[in-house]
């Protein structure tokens, strides 16, 4: 068993050489990726286009009934994604994850509404994690929250910073609005559960 911690990132050549007492050697290359662990999430698949695949909105405490709970996921990329056997899962050992059907696609730029109603994933109310993950069950990515406004969604904004909004758009572009001065809203289409 041999180790050895890299100082730095980048890419690394390594090779194994092995002999016998009888001068008989073997010898394996491999090529090593060293990543900044901090910033790195889903594994080798990480930059390909399955690593690309993001939650992009949800909605754990809706007005009126939870049963209007959702979690959306959007495809950023200019290639189509299978989604068989992904899952859908809150915090770890909280509710049983939920597998994607196979022969579920996400076109390129397009959104997929998961609803309660079909994933059975129950969001708390105060705080929980809503992730994604690989069949392997690996993380894509994950995203706490805290201090639930009822009715708003938590969606990304253009830095990257998770906030809450009061207008929830689910299967469509997020909408940023302030939760103060507003009720949250919803468009009328319910949510089946599809996209």
């Amino acid at each position: 068993l041999v180790r050895h911690q890299y100082r730095s990132t980048g890419v690394y050549t390594v090779t194994l050489r092995v002999e016998d007492s009888r001068n008989n050697s073997a010898e394996k290359r491999v090529v090593i990726k060293v990543k900044d662990r901090s910033a790195f999430v889903g594994g080798d698949l990480a930059d390909a286009v399955l690593g690309k695949l993001e939650i992009s909105e949800f909605i754990p405490d809706p007005a009126g009934s939870d049963e209007a709970e959702f979690v959306e996921l959007f495809n950023p990329t200019e290639e189509e994604i299978d989604l068989s056997g992904f899952k859908l899962d809150d915090e770890d050992g909280g509710s049983r994850a939920y597998t994607i059907p196979a022969g579920v696609r996400l076109g390129p730029g397009e959104y997929l509404v998961l609803g309660k109603a079909k994933t059975k994933i129950v969001l708390n109310n105060t705080a929980d994690t809503v992730r994604l993950l690989y069949p392997s069950g690996e993380v894509i990515q994950e995203v706490a929250y805290e201090d639930v406004p009822e009715g708003a969604s938590y969606v990304r904004d253009e830095e990257g910073k998770w906030i809450w909004t009061a207008t929830v758009t689910p299967g469509e572009a997020n909408i940023i609005q302030n939760i103060r001065n507003t009720r949250p809203t919803s468009p009328a289409s319910e949510l089946a559960g599809g996209r």
